[in-house]
């Protein structure tokens, strides 16, 4: 018909070396006996053939499958190929529960071996901890065994005698020693010019509460309305510091530079000479004042250091 096979190949999408294979007669090329029938019966349809040109070459192929086939099948078992069978969808229901309970009892048991080591080593820690304990207390050497103190009495103790002229005006000179010694005494110490002759009165001047003494020429005394904490320094010296409860009072030497800082502004009234000071502030502020040579002044606060940039 005038075709060459690289035409034939392209109109029936065969490669070249099939259709070379079936003009020269070799079907052993071909993927299998199938395909080699299927592009025969193509190539006969290509060139216009009728089925009954191809027909004997199609039916030798079928009887030589067939005969392969019955050949394969008379082969004896043990040369046969070992293959799988293939599988069929279908589950053995006593085989998967025999597999199930085997994965469950294996999981039982490791979780069993694992809380058992567990449960073990915290015991050999605890015996280890409390061997450690014995050893550690066997080696301290015994204290001995101290008295108590019994404990201090809330009144201090009796004053010793003294004139009381000595005791209302002390010389400034031991007054002043006096106050350097003690950096942060009760206000028992720092109420010299206003400490009462007697040791009872003292301490009820110190709480708070009983009749107050008359102030003295010079002298600054601090009453407390609210909670407020005093901190007191003469001449550079801190030598006293406590806090004082609503309705108590402490008094003050007005000798040398007098510094006092207040906690609660607002709940602190001066006198001075038996004079009311203007309030220092509202409550809740830090305030300072300065006493010297019988003048009150407001110390202001030092400016804040400036930020490094």
């Amino acid at each position: 018909m005038g075709r060459s096979i690289s035409e034939l190949a392209r109109l029936s999408r065969i490669r070249v070396e099939y259709f070379e294979a079936l003009e020269e007669g070799r079907p052993e090329q071909f993927p299998g006996p199938f395909f080699y029938r299927s592009f025969l019966r193509q190539y006969a349809a290509l060139l216009e053939l009728p089925e009954s040109f191809v027909a004997p070459e199609i039916q030798r192929s079928l009887d030589q499958e067939r005969a392969a086939a019955l050949e394969r099948d008379a082969q004896p078992a043990d040369t046969r190929p070992d293959v799988p069978p293939l599988p069929t969808g279908r589950t053995d229901l006593k085989l998967e529960t025999r597999r199930w309970l085997t994965r469950l009892a294996s999981l039982v048991a490791v979780l069993a071996v694992c809380s058992g080591t567990y449960f073990a080593w915290l015991r050999w820690g605890q015996r280890l901890f409390q061997e450690d304990r014995k050893l550690s207390s066997a080696a301290k050497p015994a204290r001995p065994e101290t008295a108590q103190r019994p404990p201090a009495a809330s009144a201090p103790p009796p004053a010793a005698p003294a004139s009381a002229t000595a005791l209302q005006n002390p010389p400034p000179a031991e007054q002043t020693a006096l106050s350097a010694e003690q950096p942060v005494a009760p206000p028992l110490p720092v109420a010299n010019a206003v400490a009462p002759p007697a040791a009872p009165a003292a301490s009820a001047l110190a709480s708070g509460s009983g009749p107050q003494p008359a102030e003295r020429e010079g002298d600054l005394r601090v009453e407390a309305s609210a909670l407020c904490w005093v901190d007191a320094w003469r001449d550079g010296k801190r030598f006293y510091g406590a806090m004082l409860r609503p309705g108590s009072s402490v008094g003050f030497a007005a000798a040398g530079t007098l510094r006092l800082r207040f906690g609660n502004a607002g709940a602190v009234t001066l006198r001075l000479k038996g004079q009311t000071l203007p309030a220092l502030g509202p409550r809740g502020q830090v305030r300072t004042i300065e006493l010297q040579n019988g003048e009150c002044r407001l110390v202001a606060p030092a400016p804040p250091a400036p930020m490094k940039q």
